[in-house]
C-alpha cells in the first residue's frame, strides 16, 4: 500500500490528476495485477449505486436504475428476445437464468412472477457464468460476436500483415512484459498479468 491509502472507486471518478499527484500509474497497475477480482453477481457496490459522477459529499446517480431506465428509453429488447435473436434458448423459468435461490425468488418478486419481463441487463447480470468466463450465455454470446466482427472486420488486424517469425514474435509478448518493459516493475508481478495465484495472497 503506498502512503496515500486506498483509493475508491467514487473517489476516483473525474480524478485522473491522482495519478500524476498520487504515485504516477504504477501503483495503480501493480494494484490491478495483484488483485484478485470479485465475481460478477446481482449486487451493486455503493459506489455506483449512490456515488456515480455526483460530486463529492452531494450523492450521485444510480448506475443500475440508469442501465434499466436507458435500455427501456432505447426499446432495447426483453431478456428472453435477446436470446432468442441470438439463436439461444429462452428461459422458461427464474430457475433457467440463477442456480441461485434468492437470486430466482428477487427476480420473481421484482418481475411478477414474469420472465418474458426481464430487462435484458437485468437477466444478462443475474445469470450463471458460463465455465471459464465471469458472464452467463447472453452476454458472454454478445461479447463474442462483438469481437470477433471487430477483428474479423479490421484490415489493419496484425494477423493480417504478419507471418512466420514476426508472427510468433509478437504472440510472445504478454502485459507482464509490457509493463516491465514501461514501468519500474519487474519480478514483484505474475508472469501473467491477467490471473492472480490466489494461493500465494
Amino acid at each position: 500500500e503506498i502512503k496515500y491509502g486506498h483509493l475508491a472507486l467514487r473517489d476516483a471518478f473525474f480524478a485522473p490528476h491522482r495519478i500524476i499527484q498520487e504515485g504516477g500509474i504504477e501503483p495503480i497497475l501493480r494494484g490491478l495485477v495483484y488483485q484478485p477480482c470479485q465475481n460478477l453477481d446481482v449486487l451493486i457496490i455503493d459506489d455506483v449505486r449512490n456515488f456515480l459522477f455526483g460530486q463529492p459529499e452531494s450523492g450521485g446517480f444510480d448506475l443500475a436504475s440508469l442501465n434499466i431506465q436507458r435500455g427501456r428509453d432505447h426499446g432495447i429488447t426483453s431478456y428472453n428476445e435477446a436470446l432468442k435473436a441470438l439463436g439461444l434458448p429462452p428461459a422458461s423459468s427464474f430457475s433457467d437464468i440463477s442456480s441461485h435461490t434468492e437470486t430466482q425468488k428477487k427476480l420473481a418478486k421484482a418481475y411478477d412472477g414474469n420472465v418474458e419481463d426481464i430487462d435484458m441487463w437485468v437477466g444478462g447480470i443475474a445469470e450463471d457464468p458460463v465455465k471459464g468466463a465471469l458472464v452467463g450465455i447472453l452476454f458472454f454470446t454478445i461479447l463474442k460476436d462483438q469481437f470477433e466482427r471487430l477483428r474479423d472486420g479490421d484490415r489493419f488486424w496484425y494477423e493480417n500483415y504478419f507471418y512466420g517469425k514476426y508472427l510468433t514474435s509478437i504472440k510472445r509478448i504478454t502485459l507482464a512484459k509490457i509493463i516491465r518493459r514501461n514501468t519500474k516493475i519487474n519480478k514483484e508481478i505474475q508472469k501473467n498479468a491477467f490471473l492472480v495465484d490466489v494461493k500465494s495472497k
